[in-house]
């Protein structure tokens, strides 16, 4: 239930067996190993050159193949099964001499030629389209374009855009200014056309600035063409239309070359990437560590637990390290490691979720075990529903054996809170709603489904409020109790007794003087006594960091202020009822809407059937989402807020990470 504890280590290693004990170290996974704290000025004196492959570079390129490659290739597996663990197992041995056959740099010079004119070629096509575009909006102009782009050594040509009404007042103004020295046209295209309006005038050159001033003045922009544009439009866009085809039937000759590029080689790739990222690692740990000349020192930490394995996998090399274990200091900020049975590793995720809890004080993940799944039962709360989020998992965990422990976790956690769901809706009757009980044809199964029930809130509300909140009382007792039980194990006997100890004597006593008030007047005598004997220790010691008496009175008087937030714990806790209801409500209703369709003619059944799915897939996605953050944030707030400290920083390890293959084995660098 605590937090495992760890062990320091330093481990100094001749030069000479580096990267062998790297290798073992990352093989066996169980140590974390940090980088050496240097400032600038110890850096560059204290750290010789590395002669050793530079792997960054090789993973550079092999990230960029994997990247760039990826639309060109059809994963034999699919995204879900690669997701869910479906790799290949894969020695380090192998993968090494794949490295020693296999040159990323070479593989990824050829892939970026090709991109490089690929790149050229898509440019290319897209300015041949937007010429094409530009050309097909001057269909009615004859003259060869040289005129415009070249003219003659007396007259230049020019082709203007704008607005129909300020185009025509601009041929006028030529008209006007240029008389028989310009030659204007305009053409406007019929309203409603997506067509341009353009206007052309074929001019002396000596008038080229007065033109310049008339298309400013009348808002007319000059449409640029190249220079090779010689021929009409019509020739032009021949022209274009050939070169676009050439330039497609060239960038389909590429992108074939990149598809059967990526089909020889991306297998390969992935694993060189694979083996690269591992290598990088090592080679990562040795760099950041301290080191002399001849002498490496790693640091690091060790799981208690593994300190006799790390010790062990280490003889072989005895002649050349030397390792020193030892206890966290004071200063030190160890890492957090969850040491859990199999049941209640699933948990550790919704722990880590929260934030890892600081070295040395309590785990719980067990602990929220039975009320998280409780919870979850009784705000989902329906046993079809959680039949069928329980055979998804299962169905998934026997499928994909390899996946990762993260994902496996999660699927197992799954899996057990549809079990809970499943007990909980028996329990209360609810099997899809009321299916059972709505549809006649489902009738030979009323027997058995009354037989387990034993409750049905939605004739009975107030007796599940009741449990919510009874469950929500014992949830924070036992929440306490943990707060107690870390004071005790480090010793704290006084802080335990005084503060767990008088809240628990004093909701108690609250607690039976409310029964004795309502039920049984009898015990509330006791219930009054035991209350004030709560608040008395309450205030004789919550102020004691206090200086004075003035301030440790002021301050045990005002921490009895905290019986509020402790009702309004308590009454969090109707969230349980609340939620269980709608997704009743809900299930019940989308029963009635199926079975009043159902009696349409001729499409009843079909529409039945397609309300009765879909609206309970619907409601199944919709309503596992509060079923899960609703108990959840119990755990979390009404829970974790009585003992639980966070701020710890995770565990880690020191291992083989991969994305495509499992790496086992392992190889000498």
């Amino acid at each position: 239930m605590a937090v495992a504890r760890v062990k320091k280590i330093e481990l100094y290693v001749h030069r000479t067996a580096v990267e062998e004990v790297l290798s073992v170290l990352q093989e066996r996974g169980i140590t974390e190993i940090f980088a050496a704290e240097r400032n600038a000025a110890e850096e560059s004196s204290a750290r010789p050159a590395r002669n050793g492959r530079d792997y960054a570079a090789a993973l550079n390129d092999v990230n960029y193949l994997v990247r760039y490659l990826a639309p060109y290739y059809k994963d034999p597996v699919g995204t879900l099964g690669r997701m869910l663990g479906e790799r290949d197992d894969v020695s380090v041995e192998k993968l090494a001499a794949l490295a020693e056959k296999v040159d990323a740099g070479d593989l990824a010079a050829e892939v970026r030629k090709r991109e490089r004119r690929l790149t050229e070629l898509r440019s290319d096509v897209q300015q041949i389209k937007t010429l094409q575009q530009t050309l097909s909006g001057l269909g009615a102009f004859e003259p060869p374009l040289s005129m415009i782009t070249e003219g003659s050594r007396m007259v230049a040509g020019f082709l203007g855009a704008g607005r129909a009404e300020n185009l025509l007042e601009w041929k006028d103004a030529v008209e006007e200014a240029f008389g028989a020295d310009a030659e204007c046209s305009v053409s406007i295209p019929p309203k409603g056309s997506r067509d341009p309006a353009w206007g052309s005038v074929f001019y002396l050159r000596a008038l080229e600035d007065r033109l310049a001033e008339l298309c400013l003045k009348h808002s007319v922009t000059k449409i640029d063409l190249p220079s090779s544009l010689t021929g009409t439009v019509a020739e032009e866009r021949k022209k274009l239309s050939d070169r676009l085809a050439a330039l497609g039937q060239e960038e389909k000759y590429f992108v074939n070359w990149l598809q059967t590029f990526t089909d020889a080689h991306m297998d390969e790739i992935r694993r060189l990437g694979d083996y690269l990222t591992i290598m990088k690692r090592r080679q990562d740990a040795e760099e950041e560590s301290e080191r002399t000349e001849q002498v490496v020192l790693l640091r690091g930490w060790v799981p208690d637990s593994k300190a006799v394995e790390l010790e062990q996998i280490l003889v072989p090399y005895e002649k050349d390290v030397d390792l020193q274990l030892s206890e966290p200091a004071e200063n030190d900020d160890p890492p957090i490691v969850l040491e859990n049975r199999d049941c209640a590793k699933p948990f550790e995720m919704l722990t880590m979720l929260y934030g890892a809890p600081v070295y040395g004080s309590v785990d719980p993940s067990f602990p929220m075990m039975p009320f998280f799944l409780l919870f979850f039962g009784m705000c989902y709360a329906d046993a079809g529903y959680g039949i069928v989020i329980t055979a998804i998992a299962a169905y998934f965990l026997k499928k994909y054996r390899k996946m990762p422990d993260g994902i496996k976790r999660a699927l197992t956690l799954v899996k057990y809170c549809g079990i809970a769901t499943i007990l909980f809706g028996a329990v209360t009757g609810s099997w899809m709603g009321d299916m059972i009980d709505a549809f006649p044809f489902l009738g030979f199964l009323r027997p058995v489904k009354n037989l387990v029930t034993l409750l049905e809130p939605m004739k009975d509300p107030m007796l599940l409020l009741g449990i919510s909140l009874a469950l929500g009382i014992v949830h924070i007792y036992y929440g306490i109790l943990l707060a107690a039980y870390a004071n005790i194990r480090d010793g704290r006997w006084f802080a335990a007794c005084a503060d767990q100890g008088g809240w628990l004597v004093l909701l108690t006593g609250l607690l039976i003087f409310g029964v004795g008030a309502f039920a049984a007047p009898g015990v509330e005598p006791l219930g009054k006594n035991m209350a004030i004997a709560g608040a008395l220790i309450l205030i004789l010691t919550q102020g004691r960091e206090k200086k004075g008496l003035i301030g440790k009175f002021v301050s045990g008087v005002l921490s009895l202020y905290n019986v509020t937030s402790y009702l309004g714990d308590v009454l969090s806790y109707s969230r349980l009822l609340a939620l269980g209801l709608v997704g009743g409500a809900v299930a019940m209703i989308i029963n009635l809407m199926s079975k009043l369709c159902g009696g349409t003619a001729y499409v009843g059944w079909i529409l039945a059937l397609l309300i009765f799915f879909g609206g309970h897939v619907f409601s199944m996605v919709i309503n596992i989402l509060g079923a899960f953050v609703h108990p959840l944030r119990l755990q979390y707030v009404e829970f974790f807020g009585k003992f639980y400290n966070s701020g710890g920083t995770a565990f880690d390890p020191f291992c083989y990470r991969s994305n495509y293959v499992n790496v086992t084995g392992r190889k000498e660098a």
